[in-house]
């Protein structure tokens, strides 16, 4: 299954924050998502993530619109926007396919496609 937004017009007013009760941690090269304290998360399954995830979920601690990650992303590493939508976008999807992000942020705008 994947994700694809419905219209890009909303795409930047579509807010994104994290949902609480997850931790990051540098284990030797690598980063792990950790449940510590999520309420119906499987305390078996770690998440590897990139310097660049850990990025945007420390990022997401707030609400962010995309245009937002997408700043900050390339503000932070060496990449052009153009580079760096569709990656944000993916991590983003997962995100949300994962149910990482808060549910009381704004009304999904994914559809099946």
């Amino acid at each position: 299954m994947s994700f694809r937004m419905t219209d890009d017009s909303q795409h930047s007013e579509k807010q994104y924050r994290r949902k609480a009760g997850y931790v990051v941690r540098a284990f030797m090269d690598e980063y792990l998502m950790i449940p510590v304290d999520a309420p119906g998360a499987d305390d078996a399954k770690l998440a590897v993530l990139s310097p660049v995830a850990v990025f945007i979920w420390a990022f997401l601690e707030e609400p962010r619109t995309f245009g937002e990650l997408l700043e900050a992303v390339t503000e932070e590493f060496d990449v052009t926007a153009e580079v760096a939508a569709p990656d944000i976008q993916e991590f983003l999807d997962r995100l949300h396919t994962h149910q990482l992000l808060d549910n009381h942020m704004e009304e999904s705008q994914y559809d099946n496609g």
